[in-house]
């Protein structure tokens, strides 16, 4: 018999919106877990919500606290993780399995988890922390084939202090006549010596309008912050749109669809070679390798269920 899941995420931006519309199309339940976002909350509020007294924060929980007796499996977003929602839904569901996925790493306080599994995507953060291994995801079928692919370099991210980098590897690509275009998310607060190689915004960029300029090159930048090993969701926007990928991490080789005629590891391979790295055709992964990667065996790993 199938478990029924209900998966709790913010839907803070584009990115996170479109993963909830994927996971619904799948059939599953999502919900952001609270009624008011801590941005919107006043200083009571908050002080009421983190409080001693779960009556209090019970008031700011979404109405999928009048059904969560009935589903078998929670699953957690780090962005939507605190205390208080795993306090109140143990409190109400006793024998739901809860399950937090990290998308980020930083460790949480396993006194205030105790009880619940901890998966992350990133291996060696896993082994430190005792956490579960299980590789990160996409999904099939989002982009299709487009006729129009410039033989170029895309990247778009958070800054997470990497300004100064993609501005070397801009100069990089310029040294090899090589098309980029870069966009970066800039820190609130931080100031940046304007650099016209790099694009800085304020806001993100709604994550459809962003498929479209990604795949409008034919190649894609992944720049893991210090500390990461594990794939980024770039690595996978690169796999599951048939697109090149540029990379500083050097754990990629580990992977099962690691080929050099696709991926460049910056610092290892020959950069005298990027040019034609970047203009040659994209060189197809077995959809099997594909899979493993996929949303559908990442939420059978977790609820423990095999699923269509």
């Amino acid at each position: 018999m199938n478990k029924k899941v209900l998966i709790f995420k913010s839907n803070y931006n584009g990115f996170e919106r479109f993963c909830s519309s994927k996971f619904e199309s799948e059939g599953y339940d999502v919900a952001d877990p609270y009624r008011i976002p801590f941005s919107s909350m006043t200083k009571l509020q908050k002080r009421l919500f983190f409080g001693r007294f779960q009556w209090f924060s019970g008031m700011y929980m979404g109405d999928w606290k009048k059904t969560i007796r009935d589903y078998d499996t929670v699953i957690i977003f780090d962005s939507a993780l605190t205390r208080q929602l795993v306090r109140f839904v143990r409190s109400v569901n006793r024998e739901c399995d809860i399950r937090i996925w990290l998308w980020n790493t930083d460790p949480i306080d396993k006194d205030i988890y105790g009880g619940c599994e901890i998966y992350t995507f990133d291996r060696l953060f896993a082994e430190k922390y005792g956490y579960e291994y299980i590789p990160q995801f996409y999904f099939d079928g989002v982009c299709g084939n487009r006729a129009d692919v410039t033989p170029g370099v895309f990247f778009a991210g958070y800054d997470k202090g990497r300004y100064d980098e993609l501005k070397n590897i801009a100069s990089l690509l310029d040294e090899h006549h090589i098309t980029h275009r870069f966009i970066m998310r800039k820190e609130n607060g931080a100031s940046y010596l304007v650099d016209d190689r790099v694009v800085l915004i304020d806001e993100d960029i709604d994550y459809p309008d962003l498929l479209d300029q990604m795949t409008a090159y034919s190649c894609l930048l992944e720049l893991n912050i210090n500390g990461q090993s594990g794939l980024t969701l770039r690595a996978l926007e690169a796999l599951f749109n048939s697109r090149k990928l540029i990379t500083n991490n050097k754990d990629i080789i580990k992977y099962d669809f690691y080929n050099p005629g696709n991926i460049f590891l910056l610092g290892i391979d020959d950069e005298s070679r990027l040019e034609d790295f970047v203009r040659s055709p994209f060189e197809s992964v077995d959809d099997d390798v594909k899979s493993r990667y996929s949303f559908r065996n990442w939420i059978s790993k977790i609820t423990g269920e095999q699923h269509g």
